[in-house]
């Protein structure tokens, strides 16, 4: 396990009494991790000597002194002072279990999470809440906590005390003042998150003990803060939600809904709008802001988070298991891969595939010294018999027998081995290609490390025919309208008929696709090409360069969509009703990445 830097942050306003009371358990747990946990305390400005007890009581724990009270708000300052990766915020009423932050801490080694949230209960252990939910009712948004999600580990809407990752944090600009003195705002942060297309999730493992709203209900009472309450929850609307059925709903009925509350005498609610109303400025400019950033809709997200889906899926399966699934797919599926007429269909090859080939093996000879070359995952040779042409020595390696056995017959120079423990040593070939394998693996750094390994100084990377995560997510039938997916769903069941593959390719495909949906691992849902190029980076390369296509034989051009494409992504913004998210880019099928050591 990588050890990560974790600094728990307390936030105190006049709780002397409650941090001589909860302190202890917050150290205790960061102590018992093994992590390296520092502890700090905010103080908003308090009156009742918590700073001098701090010191003269707790001098390992860190003080900052806020300027002003701006509650939550108070956190922002710190986070952007501080440089451990992960912060776990907390309020002073609120102990600790002693195994809570490791459980906590395990998911930030995902790309995308933001937060992670832990099981919430009273002082005396009775559970309070769980997985956050978001609901649209008549116009108007809810956050709630979803029934029966107490010990499943899941997504969640929001996170009011735990842990997120720092940088992320900071590049949301932290918690927004508009809704001060409190209530909402960790709503907002984390759902502006969710719609940027990161994600949260609810740890039960972790467990803090919270006496709730302590603070908060001394100074301000339960009718102001009902008041407040709907107030921020006006804010939160105007703000955030961008779906066009939404917004027709809450100006359809918040007239009727206004009326309603005069007459039952929840005058909390009539007294938060108007509140509101005077920050409807604020909310407007804080909308304009983040439109950009929005590349989920509102329905997108409230989806993905009912579907109760950890995003963590990487922990039920091995890098070995993927390996082996892929030894054992293309072992099956060689013979026709090479031969079948029909693989066309099957594997939906296009004719501008060899022509993309070629073109890349005159670049690749033309930019290096065309001396040793290296295709990994070589299958059956389509890539290696064109770049054998070009290259003095060109040699190719597969973990499966039957697709070599292939290579071989044609010819070829090929090595049965992993590409994860490549059979050279460093610094041998001048050009290494991977075409349609990087999303074969589990975790696709491992491979891009190798290849930088054997690489020459100046040797050139390129990767190729990996299925772009955009587009993945624009297209798949579960995060869209019940509009969009009937439609979907009939222009597919056409398609079928129209191309139907012969019955025994069916067939086939049919037993073969649950394996393949392993070997293929990240097929489905794509791979993140800014991911991979940061990735790139990360591991020594430099001159990344990201290709978006579909599969056209034309070369290191900016993305173009055909008329069909255009009318699927027309479609598919209509048909979701959604003002917030505009027009997505490099949306294209496929993506390549051209990279040199």
């Amino acid at each position: 396990m990588q050890i990560k830097k974790v600094n728990i942050i307390i936030l105190n306003y006049n709780g002397k009494d409650l941090l001589a009371k909860y302190l202890p358990s917050v150290i205790e747990a960061g102590d018992l991790s093994r992590h390296e946990c520092k502890v700090s305390v905010i103080d908003n400005k308090s009156s009742d000597g918590s700073v001098e007890f701090l010191r003269s009581d707790f001098p390992g724990v860190d003080i900052f002194v806020a300027k002003e009270n701006r509650v939550l708000c108070s956190f922002n300052e710190v986070v952007r002072s501080v440089t451990e990766e992960i912060v776990i915020f907390l309020n002073n009423d609120i102990g600790l279990d002693p195994g809570f932050v490791d459980p906590l801490i395990s998911h930030f080694g995902n790309d995308g999470i933001l937060f992670a949230a832990p099981k919430e209960c009273s002082p005396d252990g009775e559970f309070r809440g769980g997985v956050n939910r978001g609901v649209f009712k008549f116009g108007f948004f809810r956050n709630l906590v979803k029934e029966g999600s107490e010990d499943t580990c899941q997504y969640s809407m929001a996170v009011h005390g735990g842990a997120f990752d720092r940088k992320k944090f900071n590049e949301l600009g932290g918690y927004d003042d508009m809704y001060l003195p409190g209530y909402v705002e960790d709503l907002d942060l984390c759902y502006r998150g969710w719609k940027r297309g990161w994600y949260g999730l609810y740890e039960p493992r972790s467990v803090m003990f919270h006496e709730g709203c302590a603070s908060f209900n001394k100074t301000y009472g339960h009718d102001r803060k009902l008041t407040i309450v709907h107030r921020n929850t006006f804010l939160f609307f105007w703000k955030n939600v961008t779906s066009f059925r939404q917004i027709f709903l809450h100006v359809l009925f918040i007239v009727p809904r206004l009326v309603l509350s005069l007459v039952t005498g929840r005058l909390s609610l009539v007294l938060g709008f108007f509140q509101a109303l005077k920050r409807i400025g604020r909310a407007l400019k804080g909308r304009r802001d983040v439109r950009g950033t929005f590349t989920l809709t509102d329905e997108e997200v409230l989806r993905r988070i009912e579907s109760g889906f950890t995003g963590i899926e990487e922990e039920k399966i091995t890098q070995e298991e993927v390996l082996s699934a892929n030894v054992e797919y293309h072992n099956k599926i060689a013979a026709r891969y090479e031969k079948d007429a029909s693989t066309r269909l099957l594997f939906e090859e296009s004719p501008n595939s060899g022509r993309r080939i070629e073109g890349v093996m005159k670049y690749l000879e033309e930019e290096t010294a065309g001396e040793k070359f290296l295709d990994i995952g070589c299958g059956t040779g389509n890539v290696l018999s064109r770049a054998a042409k070009r290259f003095k020595e060109a040699v190719g390696i597969d973990a499966s027998a039957e697709m070599l056995k292939i290579s071989e017959a044609k010819g070829l120079n090929v090595v049965q081995g992993d590409a994860l423990a490549l059979p050279w040593p460093a610094g041998t070939f001048d050009a290494v290609s991977a075409f349609s394998v990087v999303h074969h693996f589990l975790r696709p750094g491992d491979i891009l490390k190798e290849a930088y390994r054997v690489l020459k100084d100046g040797g050139y990377l390129y990767t190729d025919w990996d299925p772009n995560a955009k587009a993945a997510s624009l297209f798949d039938a579960g995060s869209q309208s019940k509009l969009f997916t009937f439609i979907h769903g009939f222009y597919m069941s056409v398609k079928r008929k129209v191309r139907s593959l012969p019955e025994n390719v069916r067939s086939e495909s049919d037993e073969l696709e649950q394996l393949a949906n392993i070997a293929e691992y990240h097929h489905k849902k794509g791979l993140d090409a800014g991911k991979i190029s940061s990735e790139l980076e990360h591991i020594g390369f430099k001159d990344v360069k990201v290709y978006f296509h579909n599969n056209t034989d034309d070369l290191f051009r900016p993305e173009r969509l055909n008329p069909w494409e255009m009318t699927k992504i027309t479609a598919r913004r209509a048909l979701n009703y959604d003002l917030g998210v505009p027009r997505p880019e490099n949306i294209c099928s496929q993506f390549a990445i051209l990279a040199r050591k």
